[in-house]
């Protein structure tokens, strides 16, 4: 006779649910092309007008900081998660302090990369992304706001590197939460009908 771990199920679930994952990060892509370049120096001066980019990074859900309950809030930048490629030129991991606001019926939902603080090279980076429809984010909590935006869900777009290397935006893309759990699955034995 087979003995049957008829309660597997709700134990993993409740296990799931009670363990704590580890690396609680959102990743953001923005992917899109190269509208010009004007940059002289630094690892991006060579990036070909036209080519591919893709900026990614990632935030930590465990740094935000509530502005605006329910409306705004901000998270802060995962340095060496940051990426920037194009044709011609790429950085991996940048310098200084960063945030990242993420906006609902903030005016605007969307999000918005406040330039201040040089990334490295000189570089002062600048994304923000509004839908002034309040229309595309439930809540300014960006694990909750997981999905792909195309620019059309844009009413207003800015992406560029000093001002300097400007970028059109094709797709906007917030991953959900990357979380890894605890849970070591050795000697669980279940069978199944």
């Amino acid at each position: 006779m087979k003995r049957h771990l008829i309660g597997a199920p709700a134990v993993l679930a409740i296990l799931a649910f009670v363990v704590p994952a580890a690396g609680d990060t959102i990743t953001i892509t923005a992917e899109g092309t190269v509208a010009s370049n004007g940059l002289s120096s630094g690892p991006l001066a060579g990036v070909l007008v036209g080519s591919s980019a893709v900026v990614e990074f990632c935030i930590d859900l465990e740094t935000v900081t509530v502005l605006a309950p329910g409306q705004l809030w901000e998270y802060q930048v995962i340095n060496d998660s940051f990426t920037f490629s194009a044709d011609g030129g790429s950085i991996e991991g940048i310098t200084g302090k960063h945030s990242i606001l993420s906006m609902n019926n903030y005016g605007c939902d969307g999000v918005w990369w406040e330039p201040g603080d040089d990334i490295g090279w000189g570089y002062i980076y600048a994304m923000k992304f509004q839908d002034y429809g309040s229309t595309i984010f439930p809540s300014p909590d960006l694990a909750e706001c997981t999905g792909s935006w195309g620019a059309s869900s844009f009413d207003f777009v800015q992406w560029d590197i000093s001002e300097e290397l400007m970028l059109t935006l094709g797709t906007f893309t917030v991953s959900p939460p990357m979380a890894v759990s605890r849970v070591s699955w050795a000697g669980v034995k279940a069978s199944f009908p």
